[in-house]
């Protein structure tokens, strides 16, 4: 059985190995955004399918056949290593990014991972046919063993000690070794098989509606999975260890459920998740959850998960089959794992404004699962005992959908817009005005501010929030950079507060990934229309618009990205400092917004900072709620001593100690070193 067990975990190791790999590789491409992760786990669900697909098809031709067809596709895979993205596919603009994504992902891993698919349900179908009275379900258990494995050593061993590059070397270099095993271990160990199972005990054939079940229950496991996946990197960081969390717990359940079924007692786990699905809309409509901590959203969010999956997992190991329909029942899974990551990934968005993904799976798991319970008891009850039942249901689905949105409407409380699109969510809210007639306007990207302004008596009236006239930035913009004509580089627009600071001959470029947010700041807030600058706006990531205008030169900088926990980690890198030194002017300046819940971005900075030689000055200006200004801390990084030793600033500078760590790169990062 061992070379079975050890390719099959092999295997599954390069298999999920390689997805953060990857993804992270594209990451910068793509402006650092969630959705990148979400897209990509949808592509690695589809030809994961797509490989059980091959394997459910070729297990009917005769073994031979079988073995020809299979090591052939394995030598054709070894002419598409390494597995690095080519430069000619990355993006020129921010249109179609889930297409693109898709195509870049293909070309580069496509092949590669779909034979790494096939090797789980084709060897274990062997495996099946030639030890017909041996589980071959254990070989099921490893190969989730092996995912876990490759996704607990990506963030603490491969991503700390290599940068993406080697790692796409290594990983390519364990596909030759392992795609040699299964040569060796197909013309060793097997030179023909059974043609088929025929004893009539372990024969079985499967209804429409238990097929039906096969694909249900892993499409709301997937589906649960990456709802929660969204949640954490959208308030959290768009980081792999931040991905790799909820993975981790969504294999565990496949381990415990496929192990043995002491793991799952069913009245247990259907309680918890009844109890969980009361407490989800608090956690996904509290517009102050952040204010909880990175702990509690952290358990909060992977105990639901935790529940979800093994209710799932634990019913589709209750119908699994015979050993004769095992290929089958895999590409069963496969099949509801990608319809899972369809309805989040793609569907979701277009569907709802807000997320109530995690919502919608939660209901249909308890439906269903109570559905099954009370079809199974339906014979033995009386009739008023299944009218009490189904009204108890009808009970259920009318409370738990009026307890939900009550909830959803008390955080939608002075909602002017919102709009959800592949960045995320955006809200614009209103105050109840106050005594003097006055209400404010707030920008929100998930449960971030990304700006706001007063109305009063139908008149706007700046709110500067974290850019108010003591901050860094506005220190330069008023005081220190003067000139009859400047030129201001904005990367992030948010309501566009900093236009506010603008001059008359002043151009202000905002680079904005979002059309979204330019759209919003345009039409709910004044500070683009009013000001007495040229206000521009580019859409697309900063980066990749900064490259494509080979003629700017700014006099100041300004990088306002970095407020919401979903940080763009390819704007902090060597290769982004490189660029911004070469898009400022000799006695210009970049400077850095860092106010962050949980991340301290000074090390970052200054590690950059000093690859480039430049000198760099930290300015904490503390709130002052009579301007309704709040605390903001901000970087400035210039080769300008005048800059750095201005008078102005000198009142607000910190002198604490900035930790040392290594520079981060495009291919190298390491957030577990700032975490606050």
């Amino acid at each position: 059985m061992w070379p079975f067990a050890l390719l099959i975990f092999f295997s599954a190791f390069l298999l999920f190995q390689v997805q953060p790999l990857i993804s992270k590789f594209i990451l910068p491409w793509f402006g650092g955004s969630a959705s990148v992760w979400l897209v990509a786990m949808l592509f690695f669900q589809v030809f994961l399918l797509l490989g059980y697909l091959y394997s459910f098809i070729i297990n009917h031709f005769k073994f031979k056949t079988q073995k020809y067809i299979h090591l052939v596709l394995i030598l054709l895979t070894f002419l598409t290593l390494p597995i690095i993205p080519s430069i000619a596919l990355k993006p020129i603009d921010s249109t179609f990014p889930v297409i693109k994504i898709i195509i870049l992902l293909a070309l580069t891993v496509g092949l590669p991972y779909f034979v790494l698919s096939t090797t789980g349900p084709l060897l274990q179908a062997w495996y099946a046919r030639k030890y017909p009275q041996k589980n071959p379900y254990i070989l099921y258990v490893l190969s989730n063993a092996g995912s876990l494995l490759a996704l607990i050593t990506f963030p603490f061993i491969f991503e700390p000690l290599f940068d993406s590059v080697h790692q796409a070397w290594l990983w390519s270099g364990a596909f030759v070794v392992f795609g040699l095993g299964v040569g060796i271990l197909v013309w060793s160990k097997f030179k023909s098989l059974p043609a088929a199972i025929v004893k009539s005990e372990t024969v079985q054939k499967v209804g429409v509606r238990k097929t039906i079940l096969w694909i249900l229950f892993p499409a709301l496991a997937s589906a649960a999975f990456l709802a929660v996946t969204n949640h954490i990197c959208l308030d959290i960081a768009t980081i792999p260890f931040l991905w790799i969390l909820p993975f981790c717990l969504y294999l565990i359940t496949f381990i415990f459920t496929f192990a043995d079924e002491i793991f799952y007692q069913k009245i247990i786990y259907f309680v918890l998740l009844i109890c969980l699905l009361f407490i989800s809309p608090f956690l996904v409509f509290n517009n102050e959850i952040g204010s909880f901590g990175l702990s509690f959203q952290l358990i909060s969010y992977s105990l639901i998960l935790f529940i979800a999956c093994m209710v799932c997992h634990g019913e589709l190991y209750r119908l699994r089959p015979a050993s004769n329909l095992l290929t089958r029942y895999y590409l069963m899974i496969a099949i509801g794992g990608a319809l899972g990551g369809l309805f989040v990934a793609v569907l979701a968005p277009l569907i709802f404004t807000a997320y109530w993904d995690l919502l919608v799976v939660l209901f249909i798991t308890v439906l269903v699962v109570a559905g099954l319970y009370f079809n199974s008891v339906k014979e033995k009850s009386t009739a008023k005992e299944r009218q009490f039942i189904y009204l108890a249901s009808f009970l259920l689905i009318v409370f738990f959908s009026y307890y939900a949105y009550s909830i959803k409407l008390k955080s939608w409380v002075g909602t002017v817009a919102a709009e959800r699109n592949f960045y995320g969510t955006l809200h614009v809210k209103e105050s109840l005005a106050n005594d003097e007639g006055a209400k404010r306007r707030f920008l929100l990207h998930g449960v971030t501010l990304h700006g706001e302004e007063v109305i009063k008596n139908d008149k706007t009236i700046p709110a500067i929030s974290y850019y108010s006239e003591k901050t860094a930035v506005a220190l330069l913009l008023q005081k220190i950079i003067k000139a009859d004509s400047r030129e201001i580089g904005v990367v992030g627009l948010g309501t566009g507060t900093l236009a506010y600071y603008g001059q008359k001959n002043d151009i202000f470029t905002f680079y904005e990934i979002n059309q979204a947010v330019i759209d919003y700041a345009h039409k709910y807030f004044s500070y683009l229309k009013d000001s007495s600058a040229q206000i521009k706006t580019v859409l697309g990531d900063a980066r990749l618009s900064l490259e494509k205008e080979p003629d700017v030169k700014f006099d100041l900088l300004v990088l306002d990205a970095f407020s919401s926990d979903a940080i763009p980690v390819h704007l902090l890198t060597e290769e982004a400092f490189e660029l911004y030194s070469k898009k400022i002017k000799e006695t210009g300046a970049i400077v850095v917004h860092i106010s962050n819940r949980y991340l301290d971005l000074a090390p970052v900075i200054k590690a950059v900072a000093d690859k480039h030689g430049f000198g760099f000055v930290l300015v904490d200006t503390p709130k002052n709620e009579a301007n309704l200004s709040y605390r903001a801390v901000w970087l400035i990084v210039t080769k300008n001593e005048d800059i750095l030793q201005s008078e102005e600033l000198k009142p607000y500078i910190t002198e604490k100690e900035i930790k040392k760590i290594k520079p981060w790169t495009d291919h190298f990062s390491n957030l577990f070193t700032i975490l606050n």
